[in-house]
């Protein structure tokens, strides 16, 4: 039997108090703590959150980190990154250039380490026998870095993994640091295309210079598509090996198998380090390749690091102040794997750019950082990926040369994201000459680029024509087409789709009409801004009289064959049973669709029916399960599984509730909805809320149902708090940069907006002294709040002492808007360093 199978375990042992502040001197903070007093977990350092083997024993779900070489803010052909986990799994899909395709390594697939091969693992020989490293004492994570502790008899080795910043290479070091010198084995399971065991590829062994070559087989999708892609694994220091080669070093015998394996095994040290290397210059380039990556981890092991977070938190006296900010930078983590690295730790099958993800939750990120010329780059890439015949989009696409990899129908909602996304930079960045550009098209059939050669505008101009073509039949209402943004909910009878309408996407078309108005306003296009302002009525006047009956906002109508309307999820829905949904009511207030009255009225709503402990759910109740039989709608009828839209509380929804209460000035509400969905310190927020990584962002917390039978019958007890809620997906979505644009634009109120910055917070009384740092026109600056009144309108506003006299305010339907200050007149008061900006409230 081979080595693999055979290893007993070597978990590392419950770190001591000595060991605590061996390992991590100084200062602890958000400390978790079970039942007996053990420490479980905590945050340390600039940014740093540790794991005892305790917390990792009682989580379904092992800790996770994802790593990237290179800047994080672009989606880099060159990056080399790769997925660890605390049970002894340093390195797993470990890839060069997009993570679905040129795959190293194998993925793990089975959260529970039963399949002890995947991805790269690490033996010690003790008492003459393998031992297979695996829960350590303490696990540790940076956004740039991950560090196992295992602590084992009289032993104490430590293992890092991270990313070269230069080079496209990852290293894993292994150090002694207590006890004698140890001899290691170290595996790889590889991959060498988009998944394992699919080809075969070819090693070659470099034994004196100690590295191992890896091919993808020609006939492999990466083969076909990308020839001179090549990997290397070795030894930083060939010196520390003592043999290294295939499957064979896992073998007493020593006799290869034929499996997919690469292993290097040490003499007796107290250092090895370990390379994984990519290239495009083929088998010649690769010794270059490896010098390269040895030359630049010499020294401490090397950490990538992520963009900074656009904003920090201090001061105050609210302990969720320094919960909301120690989170801050793992979002921005989160946020820029999802753009630049797109998977997660549970989708770690690899994704794409889906245009409605990108255009969310990556544009709000990069321009709450200041990123505009990142976000002008994005935005030109999702405008040359729309098609040329009918001016729709892909649902999602990859990047060259998978190009021709791509969703080709999209969904109902996604023509209006692109444009969406162009009004908030443009609003952002004031570029309008973004607007003349010439993108290009992409064939809808051979997915390539093709003309003809149309402005942004023109782009746009297909938009409307075909919200127009789809518009049901004597009204402004366009139809439902493929599905909303609640992908359970697309219609199993496919005549929905042009006789029925959401009223999600009807306020979405009508949020980004109303903003590309503006844009072309300001930017001298009368024509087109009169046009839509013509259509916005026609659009408001048909919402009003249609979906709203009885005042309130259904989720869908349909239309009849006698021409009546049905609503669907709604209070005279008969059909469903399904009372109310979320989204048409927080996208209404955000589009300013809703009166003030009716904007209240819904937020009452929300609060009753929809509000619970852990979040907003999407609807008052889960669609009815009939065994898995869809009658009307597809996924929310056939799915089993008690998750992400079927258990109803998606993060990234929630995070829209919250920005609707900051659009009606609701500071308490918006406070406590952004402490719900922090996943640090969450249990003082969600007293019922199940134990989780507490350094990620979760896509969903999902009530612990055994399944939707269950759910259905106990759904009453959700909202009364009395079911265990766990973490869903993690990191892969669009709520990372969603949150980080919520802090700034929202909490903090700080927005730049054409040629002016607007000063609008929306604080509770308790946020009183709060400090942030952010950066505005290029510029450090620190923000100063004093909340004093009950109004939560901003009345004065001074700039490094000096005081802004002639105070003018922003416009909003549903409660004083906020300050605005000219952007000129900002960057001649702000000083290359130590700017201070005091808000009073």
């Amino acid at each position: 039997t081979s080595v693999l199978l055979r290893a007993a375990w070597c978990h590392g042992e419950a770190p001591t108090t000595a060991d605590w502040a061996t390992w991590f001197p100084g200062a602890r903070r958000q400390e978790e703590h079970a039942a007996d007093g053990t420490l479980l977990a905590f945050f340390h350092g600039r940014a740093t959150h540790v794991v005892a083997r305790a917390k990792e024993a009682a989580i379904a779900r092992p800790h996770g980190h994802i790593l990237r070489s290179g800047d994080a803010r672009w989606f880099d052909d060159g990056q080399f990154g790769l997925t660890c986990y605390a049970a002894g799994i340093f390195a797993a899909q470990a890839y060069f250039g997009h993570p679905s395709f040129a795959r190293l390594l194998s993925v793990v697939r089975n959260p529970l380490n039963a399949v002890r091969g995947a991805g790269q693992r690490v033996f010690v020989r003790r008492g003459g026998a393998w031992h297979q490293f695996g829960v350590p004492s303490a696990f540790a994570m940076k956004p740039g870095g991950a560090r196992w502790l295992y602590r084992c008899d009289e032993s104490v080795i430590e293992a890092t993994v991270g990313c070269a910043r230069g080079e496209p290479a990852a290293l894993l070091e292994l150090r002694v640091l207590e006890g004698p010198p140890a001899e290691f084995l170290v595996t790889h399971e590889l991959a060498l295309d988009a998944a394992e065991y699919e080809h075969g590829g070819e090693i070659e062994v470099q034994a004196e210079a100690g590295w191992i070559g890896c091919f993808p087989s020609p006939d492999s999708l990466v083969g076909r598509h990308e020839p001179q892609v090549a990997f290397a694994i070795a030894a930083r220091d060939p010196a520390e090996l003592a043999e290294l080669g295939g499957d064979e070093l896992l073998y007493e015998d020593g006799r290869s198998r034929g499996g997919p394996y690469v292993a290097l095994r040490s003499k007796p040290t107290r250092r090895l380090g370990v390379l994984l290397v990519g290239t495009r210059g083929g088998a010649e380039v690769l010794p270059a390749a490896v010098a390269a990556a040895r030359k630049s981890v010499m020294g401490e092991p090397p950490e990538a690091e992520p963009p900074a977070a656009p904003v920090r938190l201090s001061g105050g006296h609210d302990a969720g102040i320094a919960r909301v900010d120690e989170i801050l930078p793992w979002f921005t983590h989160n946020a820029a794997i999802h753009f630049s690295a797109p998977h997660g730790l549970e989708q770690y099958g690899g994704a794409a750019w889906g245009v409605r993800d990108v255009c969310q939750g990556s544009v709000e990120w990069l321009l709450a950082a200041g990123e505009f010329g990142v976000a002008r780059r994005l935005l030109e890439t999702v405008f040359a990926q729309q098609y040329a015949t009918d001016g729709s989009w892909p649902q999602w696409f990859m990047f060259p040369p998978y190009r021709f990899i791509q969703q080709a129908h999209s969904h109902g909602d996604v023509c209006f994201w692109p444009v969406k996304a162009l009004c908030d930079y443009v609003e952002a960045s004031n570029d309008f000459a973004f607007l003349r550009t010439t993108p290009g098209y992409t064939d809808p059939k051979r997915f390539e680029p093709t003309g003809p050669d149309e402005t942004i505008l023109a782009h746009c101009d297909q938009v409307i024509a075909q919200c127009e073509a789809r518009f049901l039949a004597g009204t402004a209402l366009v139809n439902y087409g493929d599905g909303d943004w609640d992908d359970t909910l697309q219609p199993a009878d496919p005549s929905l789709r042009t006789r029925m309408t959401s009223a999600w996407t009807v306020g979405l078309a009508y949020h980004s009409f109303r903003q590309f108005a503006e844009v072309c306003r300001r930017a001298g296009e009368t024509g087109r801004a009169k046009r839509l302002e013509a259509l916005q009525v026609r659009m408001r006047h048909d919402f009003a009289a249609r979906l709203m009956p009885g005042g309130v906002v259904a989720g869908f109508m349909v239309t009849e064959a006698n021409g009546s309307l049905r609503p669907l999820l709604h209070p005279d829905d008969t059909l469903t049973g399904i009372r109310y949904r979320l989204l048409p009511m927080t996208r209404s207030i955000l589009a300013e669709l809703f009166t003030p009255a009716e904007a209240l009225r819904h937020l009452q709503i929300i609060e009753h029916a929809l509000r619970c402990p852990d979040g907003v759910r999407l609807m008052s109740e889960p669609t009815p399960y009939r065994g898995g039989v869809a009658t009307l709608f597809q996924r929310a009828e056939t799915a089993a599984n008690v998750g992400r839209e079927i258990g109803l509380q998606y993060v990234h929804a929630h995070l829209r509730y919250a920005e609707a209460l900051a659009k009606v000035g609701d500071a308490d509400g918006l406070w406590t909805a952004l402490q719900t969905v922090n996943p640090v310190g969450l249990a003082a927020v969600v007293p019922m809320a199940a134990p989780r990584q507490s350094n990620v962002y979760f896509s969903s917390s999902d009530a612990d149902f055994a399944d939707r039978y269950e759910a259905q019958q106990r759904w009453s007890e959700v909202r009364e708090g009395r079911v265990a809620v766990r973490g869903g997906w993690r990191l892969y979505s669009s709520g990372p940069g969603l949150y980080l644009h919520k802090v700034r634009a929202c909490l903090l109120g700080v927005r730049e907006r054409f040629d002016e910055v607007v000063f609008d917070p929306v604080l509770p009384r308790r946020l009183d002294g709060l400090v942030a740092e952010t950066t505005l026109c290029g510029r450090p600056v620190e923000l100063h709040y004093r909340v004093r009144e009950r109004e939560y309108a901003p009345v004065s506003l001074a700039i490094n002492g000096r005081p802004v006299e002639l105070l003018v305010r922003e416009s909003n339907p549903y409660r004083s808007g906020g300050l605005r200050v000219g952007r000129a007149e900002l960057a001649a008061q702000l000083r290359p360093a130590g700017n201070v900006i005091e808000i009073g409230l």
